[in-house]
């Protein structure tokens, strides 16, 4: 569903990219989850038809390992997120 970088992230300048593509407009969630479960950051974003660049912005995060998670519709991804 999309690309998710840099990978891992620096925890100072804590800026991830996330890039999507659609074929329609859509509603795109966005969960942050530490490794117990818990919800850190949860966000909607709206996404136009074709290629789509977010930014994530996770500064603050203690040094770890996250998972997140994008959804839009019925697809959803999750994927590890080391921040250092």
């Amino acid at each position: 569903m999309g690309g998710i970088y840099p990978n891992p992230v620096l925890s100072s300048n804590g800026k991830i990219n996330l890039d999507v593509r659609t074929g329609d407009e859509t509603d795109l969630t966005i969960r942050i989850y530490d490794l117990s479960g818990k919800v850190l950051l949860s966000d909607v974003i709206h996404l136009d038809t074709g290629a789509n660049k977010c930014k994530i912005d996770v500064t603050g995060f203690t040094r770890g390992s996250y998972v997140i998670e994008i959804a839009t519709g019925d697809l959803k991804e999750t994927t590890q997120l080391i921040v250092q």
